[in-house]
């Protein structure tokens, strides 16, 4: 039987106490021999459990383990220097996996998880009751939540400013969160029920999808902030015929903008739209991307943007060059896309 050993710390409530459980599951549960690597975009599929492998140089993909119950993935990290994978469950618990994908802790977060980001030695855990929970990785412990606003929906992190940035849709609001301290910088209003933000490190900006037009636009709109400070530096229109931004990506060396914006009916097509980031103005519009929630991310070697459709069953590859699309079939509802390059140039070699 293998050993189990606690790590616990108390934290405020609700959470009351945070744990993680290491090497409480069997010996031969949880991977498949794969393991977890650079050169790959990862994709947590919500309907069928499991996590699906993209090899970025070729895109065949396969299905590299799956993942345990306790409600289906919301959200997917990587720290390859611990060879760990996390997975954020709508139950309200992260699972660690190793190398392996093999399930070696779960660590309890709360109710109403959200959304997730990986930063150092920090995973931190965006819960829709208005708090942010940080995890210290190194010990294994919660450290003190972090009040944001109402109807939390995304979080982005700028290494570069040290700040996280929470957009709140309910509120109308965007907290700006000191990465180190935890401590709230900021509560930025910025009106239109904000559903989705990201960072631009290169530049010390953050790009939030703003619903609903207001006196600045007509239809949605993308927020400018600065990241550091949250001062809103302008808009860019979107406008009609759309009614929503549904989600934001940002490709600073290539200095794009990515927009999903969606029409009225919820069973409509969503377009993606293509920001030039200096001029602010659109370079290129791929229409009906996805008919399900998307899940974005780009591949900071190519510029590809990996574009999860959770009603298609399938990630849509954008070529940064060209713009033509391929589609690759993974699991079933695909509700996170995380992308691991090959160290090099383009990406820093991080």
């Amino acid at each position: 039987m293998a050993k189990t050993r606690l790590l616990c710390a108390p934290v405020p409530r609700p959470l009351f106490l945070a744990c993680l459980v290491l090497a409480a599951c069997p010996s031969g549960s949880g991977g498949t021999g794969a393991q977890l690597s650079a050169g790959f975009a990862y994709v947590a599929n919500a309907g069928s459990g499991d996590l699906s492998a993209v090899d970025l140089s070729t895109h065949r993909s396969a299905i590299a383990a799956g993942l345990s119950d306790d409600g289906y993935p919301l959200a997917i990290a990587a720290d390859l220097a611990r060879s760990q994978l996390y997975s954020l469950q709508s139950m309200g618990v992260v699972h660690v996996y190793g190398g392996s994908f093999k399930l070696s802790a779960s660590v309890p977060v709360g109710d109403l998880p959200v959304a997730m980001a990986h930063q150092g030695d920090r995973l931190f855990v965006l819960r829709g009751d208005g708090f942010v929970t940080p995890f210290d990785l190194a010990s294994g412990v919660a450290l003190a939540q972090i009040a944001v606003g109402s109807g939390p929906r995304s979080l982005a992190v700028d290494p570069v400013a040290g700040r996280i940035l929470v957009a709140n849709a309910l509120s109308n609001s965007v907290t700006v969160i000191d990465l180190e301290s935890g401590a709230v910088v900021a509560t930025v209003t910025v009106a239109d029920a904000p559903a989705s933000i990201a960072a631009d490190p290169s530049a010390g900006k953050a790009y939030v999808a703003r619903s609903f037009g207001g006196a600045e636009a007509v239809g949605p709109y993308l927020g400018i902030l600065d990241s550091g400070t949250g001062a809103v530096l302008g808009s860019i229109a979107v406008g009609v015929p759309y009614a929503a931004v549904e989600a934001v990506a940002v490709d600073p060396p290539r200095r794009r903008l990515y927009a999903i914006a969606a029409y009225g009916s919820p069973n409509a097509a969503r377009d993606l739209l293509v920001y030039d980031l200096d001029s602010q103005l659109v370079v290129r519009t791929v229409p009906q991307i996805i008919y399900g929630a998307a899940a974005m991310a780009v591949d900071p070697s190519t510029g590809d943007l990996f574009v999860g459709d959770g009603y298609a069953n399938d990630v849509a590859v954008v070529s940064a060059a060209t713009g033509a699309v391929a589609r690759i079939i993974v699991g079933t509802t695909p509700s996170a896309v995380l992308i691991l390059p090959d160290p090099g140039p383009a990406d820093g070699g991080q």
